[in-house]
């Protein structure tokens, strides 16, 4: 189902969007986004993350807790510590996403907390629920095996997000007592608003040029892009059709090595780079950019500070009234860009050493809003064969 929701819940789009109302509650996020790229990515394989999709649930669970784990969830998210403001304003927020779905730009999510079914949730959770992603959360049969119950699971995954994210879940998630699980499944599929030249056939190298792949296939495009360079690194903004969205492309040049880059991807320094991004004629070669990723966030939100939630003396007394914990948060993604081909040549007679960006190394891509910057996805690519 298009833009569905995986919380148990199909998101529901009804309120107008504000950016003036709503510019710090979107930098919040993309702060926040950037800290768990820090200590997500992973330098041996290619990465995406949601910074909204991940705080967007969160958002809805937080109206399910009080006391101490409300403040400790408010603090972490930075959230407001009002949760009916903080839910007006991320109900509000998601309207945005809605208008920036169309035939050539597409959202599918899938939001649930899945609960025992030996407890029962609040009617006033569950109207929350309701409202923000449009269902209810969904129980776990006790009566089933873990397999089962997985298997549910990744179904339920599959049909919400056009068959394109499942989760990482596997038995031993089932093991010992489970409560509830937090899971957030999240698709986007754009297609590029310029058209390419295809059947580039170039290796990728890999560990700054020590490595390189078998030969790929690379798209050429020589046009006016918004463009700046640093020292150390390349940045393009790409648009994608419509240009409500666009696709930052960060690439350290040919000295730099992978995990020196990442050590400078800062949410400081990246819009400091966006505000120096200025039309010119570039030469653009990338490839096609296809990541796939699940994560279990219990043990990263726990280093991170985040530890309430997931202890039995949990106070979740506005969604369920027994002493319960959660178990796990498992955030899932998927990120395709479409490129339509060029049948026409296309002319590159500039230095490929000057207004040129060429996407045959490691690189940082981050999905992005363009009239509020609220950031959809960061990843990475290390190697597009994978």
């Amino acid at each position: 189902m298009k833009f569905s929701i995986l919380t148990l819940l199909i998101f529901c789009f009804n309120i107008s969007f504000s950016q003036n109302n709503y510019t710090n509650d979107i930098e919040i996020i993309n702060e926040k986004g950037f800290e768990f790229y820090s200590v997500l990515n992973q330098n041996d394989d290619n990465f995406s993350f949601s910074p909204f999709f991940l705080n967007n649930s969160m958002s809805l669970f937080y109206m399910g807790t009080k006391g101490g784990t409300a403040l400790q969830i408010s603090q972490f998210f930075e959230f407001n510590e009002n949760q009916e403001t903080n839910f007006n304003s991320y109900l509000k927020i998601q309207n945005q996403v809605k208008t920036r779905i169309n035939f050539d730009n597409s959202f599918y999510h899938a939001n649930a907390l899945w609960y025992m079914d030996t407890f029962a949730i609040r009617n006033k959770f569950t109207k929350y629920s309701v409202q923000y992603w449009g269902d209810s959360a969904k129980y776990i049969n006790s009566k089933l095996t873990a397999a089962k119950n997985i298997n549910i699971i990744n179904l339920w995954s599959l049909e919400n997000t056009n068959s394109l994210v499942s989760t990482n879940l596997t038995e031993e998630d089932f093991e010992n007592n489970i409560y509830m699980m937090l899971i957030n499944s999240v698709a986007f599929s754009g297609t590029l608003a310029n058209s390419f030249k295809s059947n580039i056939s170039e290796p990728f190298y890999l560990d700054n040029y020590d490595r390189k792949t078998k030969n790929i296939n690379y798209y050429l495009q020589k046009s006016y892009f918004k463009y700046t360079e640093t020292e150390n690194f390349k940045i393009v903004n790409i648009p994608f059709k419509g240009d409500s969205i666009s696709m930052i492309l960060i690439m350290p040049k040919s000295n730099k090595k992978i995990t020196e880059f990442e050590n400078e991807i800062t949410y400081d320094n990246y819009k400091f780079w966006l505000s120096n991004l200025s039309l010119t004629q570039v030469i653009l070669q990338i490839p096609k950019i296809e990541v796939n990723n699940s994560f279990k966030l219990k043990s990263k939100l726990e280093e991170m500070g985040l530890n309430t939630p997931f202890l039995v003396s949990t106070n979740f007394s506005s969604m369920i009234s027994k002493l319960i914990c959660l178990n796990q948060v498992v955030h899932s993604t998927s990120v395709t860009t479409e490129i339509l081909d060029n049948l026409l040549e296309v002319e590159t007679n500039l230095d490929k050493e000057n207004n040129s960006f060429y996407a045959n190394h490691p690189f940082v891509f981050v999905i992005k809003d363009n009239s509020t910057d609220l950031i959809y996805f960061i990843g990475h690519v290390i190697n597009p064969t994978l």
